[in-house]
């Protein structure tokens, strides 16, 4: 009877959907109503329901009646679609009528209109139409409590159900409660990765959150930073804030503290203590040191509640780098911060006494100190205690403290650097055994430069595992590991991750990353913007009429596009890389050649379901990854050209420039970088003078404006020189 139960079970579970026009409703609905954290743009969303009404979903063929200029009126939707809810059940009507009466700024909430309609609306798009959106509304619903009784389990299990059937958006949501509620990052990480692969931004911010406590590598702190910069231009404070920490550090992006400078200012303005904290810190960093600034932001954090300002603010009146000199003053805001909970406080105020910063010399209060936050289970607290200690035996008093003891126990509590230490001091003795090496481990994941580097030296013959720790270290802006992972890349061959690191150690001022960056910097740069485009995520190129309205005219994933208008419109078009050459000189040039093809739709074709092509396949010799051409119905070589000066030395840091440049028979289409826009000699399909670009690697950019630019388009071209 179980067996039977599970059976039937299974047989309702939701399947993917595989009607296109009602796939291009459901993402235009979501961009308008559901999406949180993405800001309303009119002309997307009323780009998206253009696709979906000429993709036959014909509900949404009228958006000028519910778009408004800052945010679109569901009901006027929701009234249309609600009798086929109630009637037909048809699934999509039965989401949006979920959505218009269950939420509110974009969530599901309580204080909607109606959460049990709404309930009631996702139950029969799920439950009775196996429709996996409805299914992933359903989980929101049990997950908030909106409408029913909240029960995660019952959120998780519609969530899986969705996700299965390739409602990705579900994917992303039972992220979401991997992350928040079970506490699991890794599997949420699996689902984020699924969504940003999607082309959900969302989910490729979240995917960045995850990665940002646990990224080590420079490439992935290079997709951290790049989705923390669209997260902040989205008003997402916290990125922000985060965003500034890597310009701080230099991790993913360019060290530059102006920019660090101008982020935490702006998010500590909006209430973000930590970046109050950090705008302290970097004014200490300055030379000379800026302290009376320092000491006013650190002030007013405290005053707003941050306890580790206080101890950083009674730290700096204490070692006398303000114009007060009171050391009870300190003193009172140092306990403030201890007392508030502030551990790290704690052991700063220890590390006071104990060595007469500010104070006279007491132990005893250092120890005292240093012995509450070790007995708190604060590892670092017993690292200090056992730092106090050894100071006793080396001013000759034997210590009544067991040091290795401490050491040992600040390792067993999680303190990289109690690990280290013990383990490095084998290390200097000559041992490397499996024991050696799994404290130094610790150590290196718990932040100790000292223990990566050792790592590395010790799998040195090792050159692949060495490499992790290299790369380790150099994420904790160790210069020497940046350099021994930028050799590693040298060596095979790899010179766009090799010049990165290199790159990374001259802009911190290091000489020996200058002189590795400058032979190879053009190939490095130039090698990366080839491997760029098979960028999986899904890029889109829109065109822009006088109104300012946009329209969907092509799309891409890695070397797969799909074009909407023109000449080619219905065609699935196919890219093959045909090889590089670079040419080194004063004017350094490097050239990518590439051809284009695909399928002319017929009538009979045309309207197809998705379903592949024929192609003949032919193989060739090229570097293709896909190691094979197709035989087309048309095809276009086209070639994609980078310049560099060499003479003018540091703008080896600054390449790529602005723009980038293709060409064919045609004639020329320049794709500017920072504004993602395409200009053509002639013009394009649809009479757009540009093109606007989301998503997109140059040479997938470049690629879909020469194949779109119409040369018959009369009336001068827009052409950037």
């Amino acid at each position: 009877m179980i067996l039977l139960f599970l059976t039937l079970l299974s047989a309702f579970a939701a399947w993917p959907d595989s009607f296109e026009h009602r796939i291009a409703a459901m993402e235009a609905l979501r961009y308008d109503y559901a999406m949180p954290g993405v800001p309303y743009d009119k002309n997307k969303v009323f780009s998206k329901y253009t696709v979906a009404c000429e993709k036959g979903y014909y509900d949404v063929c009228h958006p000028e009646e519910w778009v408004g200029d800052t945010q679109s009126d569901i009901m006027v939707l929701a009234n249309k679609m609600e009798k086929k809810c109630s009637k037909s059940k048809s699934p999509l009507q039965c989401v949006l009528v979920g959505i218009a009466y269950g939420m509110k700024d974009k969530e599901v909430s309580t204080e909607s209109l109606n959460p049990s309609k709404a309930f009631g609306a996702f139950q029969t798009a799920c439950e009775d139409k196996a429709y996996a959106p409805g299914c992933t509304y359903l989980g929101d619903m049990y997950l908030a409590g909106v409408g029913t009784d909240q029960d995660t389990a019952k959120a998780k299990a519609y969530y899986e159900e969705a996700c299965t059937a390739k409602d990705i958006w579900g994917c992303h949501r039972l992220g979401d409660l991997l992350l928040n509620v079970h506490q699991d990052a890794t599997s949420a990480l699996v689902e984020y990765r699924k969504s940003c692969s999607y082309g959900y931004e969302l989910g490729c911010m979240a995917q960045a959150g995850v990665m940002f406590d646990t990224a080590t590598s420079q490439s992935d702190w290079a997709f951290v930073a790049t989705q923390f910069d669209r997260a902040c231009t989205y008003g997402q404070l916290e990125r922000c804030g985060q965003l500034a920490r890597l310009y701080h550090h230099g991790k993913g992006v360019k060290r530059s503290l102006p920019l660090a400078k101008a982020l935490y200012q702006s998010t500590c303005a909006s209430g973000i203590a930590s970046s109050c904290q950090a705008m302290g810190m970097l004014y200490l960093e300055m030379s000379p040191p800026n302290f009376t600034l320092a000491g006013q932001t650190f002030f007013d954090a405290c005053e707003g509640g941050y306890a580790p300002s206080c101890t950083r603010y009674g730290s700096l009146v204490l070692d006398g780098q303000l114009d007060i000199q009171n050391v009870e003053y300190a003193l009172r805001f140092m306990n403030k911060g201890c007392d508030a909970g502030d551990l790290e406080g704690c052991l700063v105020l220890a590390d006071a006494y104990a060595k007469g910063r500010g104070v006279a010399t007491d132990q005893v209060k250092a120890k005292q100190l240093a012995t509450q936050t070790c007995d708190a289970g604060f590892g670092q607290g017993c690292y200090v205690l056992a730092q106090i200690g050894e100071s006793e035996t080396v001013w000759g008093t034997e210590s009544s403290m067991d040091t290795d003891a401490l050491y040992q126990q600040s390792c067993t509590l999680g303190y990289g650097y109690g690990c280290s230490e013990i383990a490095l001091r084998a290390f200097s003795t000559g041992q490397a055994d499996v024991s050696v090496q799994e404290k130094l481990e610790i150590g290196c994941r718990g932040g100790d430069v000292r223990a990566c580097l050792a790592m590395g030296n010790i799998f040195r013959v090792q050159p692949t595992k060495a490499l992790s720790y290299w790369d380790s270290a150099c994420s904790l802006s160790s210069m020497e590991g940046c350099l021994e992972v930028g050799k590693h890349w040298k060596e095979q061959s790899d010179l766009t991750k090799a010049s990165d690191y290199f790159e990374r150690v001259c802009t911190f001022g290091d000489d020996r990353g200058c002189q590795a960056l400058a032979p190879i910097a053009f190939q490095g740069k130039f090698q990366g913007l080839v491997e760029r485009a098979w960028l999986s995520n899904l890029c889109q190129v829109w065109g822009e009429n006088d109104a300012g309205d946009l329209r969907l005219l092509a799309e891409a994933t890695g070397a797969n596009m799909q074009l909407h208008v023109g000449q080619y419109a219905g065609s699935k078009v196919t890219v093959w890389h045909l090889g590089n050459e670079v040419f080194l000189d004063t004017i350094q040039r490097g050239e990518s050649r590439w051809n284009v093809g695909g399928k002319l739709p017929s009538q009979e074709n045309m309207w197809t379901t998705g379903e592949e092509l024929d192609h003949t396949k032919v193989e060739v010799e090229t570097d293709d990854p896909w190691g094979e051409e197709q035989a087309m119905d048309w095809d276009v070589s086209i070639k994609h050209i980078e310049e560099w000066d060499a003479s003018k030395g540091e703008i080896s840091r600054d390449f790529p420039g602005e723009k980038t440049v293709m060409l064919g028979d045609k004639g020329i289409v320049n794709f500017a970088r920072n504004d993602e826009v395409l200009f053509g000699q002639c013009g394009y399909f649809g009479n757009y003078p540009t093109l606007k670009v989301e998503h997109c690697s140059d040479i997938q950019a470049l690629i879909l404006g020469y194949v779109l630019m119409d040369c018959s388009v009369t009336g001068k071209p827009t052409f950037l020189p």
